[in-house]
């Protein structure tokens, strides 16, 4: 991938551009395979819960670049993602992890797709720091017709959501009065990440009957839950 700053154009070997998340993916070239190993801290890599078996499951070691530079332009303490996985979707030989969470909402972007080229101009979010990763403890998945079932993939251990009750396989039927079949994913995900947010959610949990369960939004470092 070619990109252009300040009229200086320059290639960065074993990086590809992941659009749709604003994020750097690392392809396994030589520079990528060195940071893997650099990077990876002691300790168990980190797997989605509930995503186990699934095509697109994550397995990941956590850690931080010092600095990144594109051109002229330095970022500093950039989040990374390191994937171990063996299965799947981020199994691919191609793939090694994503550098940065919202990186490219930090520039002003024009593709050039006839020269295979990207201009990048620092905006307003460019100088700020990289928000901590946090997380409520819990991770959704929508099925089922129109994807209107919600289900829960997953609990973090120790976590704000396993300390409001809700399990792993709990089907979230409504929440705050609103029906699932009236809710987004994105919905959901949005009011799970709002901190100090409150929040009636109606369950249903295997064959027994619906319960409404109360839940204070409360985010934790995603490093330690």
């Amino acid at each position: 991938m070619r990109f252009m700053s300040k009229g200086i154009c320059f290639f960065i070997a074993g990086l590809f551009m992941r659009g749709s998340f604003m994020t750097l993916a690392l392809t396994r070239s030589r520079w990528a395979r060195d940071l893997y190993t650099i990077q990876a801290p002691p300790g168990n890599p980190n797997t989605i819960p509930g995503m186990e078996s699934q095509f697109f499951a994550q397995t990941s070691v956590r850690g931080k670049l010092g600095s990144l530079a594109l051109g002229t332009f330095v970022l500093s303490e950039i989040p990374v993602n390191l994937q171990l996985g063996t299965k799947g979707f981020y199994a691919r030989a191609s793939f090694s992890g994503t550098i940065g969470e919202g990186i490219l909402k930090r520039f002003t972007t024009t593709y050039d797709y006839s020269r295979r080229l990207m201009v990048l101009e620092p905006n307003g979010e460019f100088a700020k720091p990289f928000p901590p990763r946090k997380t409520f403890g819990m991770t959704l998945v929508s099925d089922g017709p129109l994807f209107k079932s919600f289900k829960v993939s997953g609990v973090r251990k120790n976590s704000p959501a396993e300390a409001a009750g809700l399990q792993k396989g709990d089907l979230i039927e409504s929440l705050d009065g609103k029906p699932a079949t009236a809710l987004r994913l994105a919905d959901l995900r949005k009011a799970f990440s709002e901190e100090g947010s409150e929040h009636v959610v109606e369950i249903t949990r295997g064959s027994e009957p619906k319960r409404s369960v109360a839940v204070t939004i409360t985010m934790v470092s995603i490093e330690d839950s």
